[in-house]
């Protein structure tokens, strides 16, 4: 309506009072918590964060799917956590949904404890994995869950392996360590794997190449498993080709022991940092400024 489309405008560095009364008036005008009119809570929730506990108490599936939709949903604990009660009333356990409610709700049900989180799909198992806020202890219980319906991960194709996202972060080391290249560079494509993990791979790569150093690996695999690098300790750096500089650099998340192992290989193969030109310093992007400060 004209009206709602008047609220969606208002700026959002507004006070919670502001906005909670935008809120309680956009569900008034749309007829109320229960309320289905789908275009009607696409606006509201632009206002979450306003939207009273009693209204959540009494909202209808149809608003809590536009809420559930948005990733990183801006509520406090006690709105989650009435929005979360709520939807096991509404939409029923995570056990007994479809792949739709899934595509709406998998963001709320990461908020969820594993003992809610059982027994479900393959698709849900799927969509958790590509949340914004999934937790390691869950991701583990979850890859758990993935094996029991897919086998063992040693017989995954690198496909099944990348669809699982986030959750394949809560694999062993010991099954990383039986992984072929192909699930390899699949696995390094998940969110944020603990560093034993990321060795792990490193370390495997170097075995499957016949146990070489980690110096002898080729730029080509080492571009391969670039997020793996993040693992490696500084001295380890300090033995890369120089041809891996440029690779190196582009890792999020270096230390700054890692960063001075670099600047200290690039000086050894490009010379006194005094000395590059500009083509040189275009080969570290995202280090440049850090590298620089190092060597003054």
């Amino acid at each position: 309506s004209k009206h709602l489309n008047q609220l969606a405008r208002v700026a959002f560095d507004v006070d919670l009072g502001r906005v909670t009364a935008i809120a309680e008036r956009g569900v008034e005008l749309i007829g109320g918590a229960e309320s289905s009119d789908e275009p009607g809570w696409q606006r509201v929730v632009q206002f979450a964060h306003g939207l009273a506990e009693e209204r959540l108490e009494d909202i209808g599936e149809t608003g809590i799917r536009a809420l559930g939709r948005i990733p990183g949903l801006n509520v406090n604990e006690n709105q989650l956590n009435v929005l979360l009660d709520r939807t096991l009333d509404v939409v029923g356990e995570p056990s007994t949904w479809d792949d739709g409610a899934w595509e709406d709700l998998g963001e709320l049900a990461a908020h969820l404890g594993t003992d809610l989180l059982q027994n479900i799909t393959l698709s849900g198992i799927r969509r958790l994995g590509h949340v914004t806020n999934l937790d390691l202890d869950t991701a583990a219980d979850l890859l758990g869950q993935a094996i029991d319906q897919l086998g063992p991960i040693t017989e995954w194709s690198a496909d099944d392996i990348r669809s699982l996202g986030r959750v394949a972060a809560g694999i062993s080391v010991d099954t990383v360590r039986q992984l072929d290249f192909d699930a390899l560079v699949a696995l390094i494509d998940a969110d944020s794997l603990p560093d034993g993990v990321l060795q792990a791979v490193v370390e495997r790569v170097q075995q499957l190449q016949g146990g070489v150093d980690i110096s002898e690996l080729s730029t080509d695999l080492l571009q391969d498993i670039a997020p793996a690098l993040r693992a490696l300790p500084a001295e380890s750096l300090s033995s890369l080709p120089a041809a891996a500089l440029p690779i190196i650099d582009a890792v999020d998340g270096l230390s700054s022991d890692q960063v001075a192992a670099v600047l200290a290989r690039a000086q050894d193969a490009l010379g006194p940092v005094s000395s590059w030109d500009i083509d040189t310093w275009r080969e570290f992007p995202r280090h440049a400024g850090e590298l620089a400060a190092l060597a003054a």
